[in-house]
């Protein structure tokens, strides 16, 4: 983090000096538009690359709903939904391992079967 200040609770301390999660534990998140971790601080450097910021805050202040790997904002994603049908479209920044494809059909599996719906595809588009 080079030379930022970064600040913490006191009482956060003991645990931001555990080492984290092997990196295949960390889980794969599908967030959606505008959730709290997009919207939380300023400045997203910690987040996602320069590059891609602007892939997810868009202008008029839209917020793109991301997929998250290890932390960070690895892609864009999107969905179509008919009256019975869910189908997702995932645009990763990068290539995807088929540890995180198959973390990410999971997730919109469940987002599919929380809305009442059948997930009839998951299309990851090339980055």
């Amino acid at each position: 983090m080079g030379d930022r200040t970064l600040w913490c609770c006191r009482a956060d301390l003991e645990e931001l000096a555990t080492k984290p999660p092997p990196v295949g534990q960390w889980p794969v998140r599908l967030l959606y538009r505008f959730d709290p971790l997009l919207l939380a601080t300023k400045d997203k450097w910690w987040l996602i690359d320069e590059a891609h910021y602007k892939k997810v805050w868009r202008p008029s202040a839209h917020v793109e709903a991301v997929l998250l790997v290890r932390g960070r904002i690895a892609g864009t994603w999107r969905y179509d939904r008919t009256s019975k049908l869910f189908r997702v479209q995932i645009s990763p920044f990068a290539t995807l391992t088929r540890a995180v494809t198959q973390a990410a059909h999971k997730q919109a599996a469940g987002i599919a079967n929380f809305l009442g719906l059948q997930l009839a595809d998951v299309e990851i588009k090339s980055s």
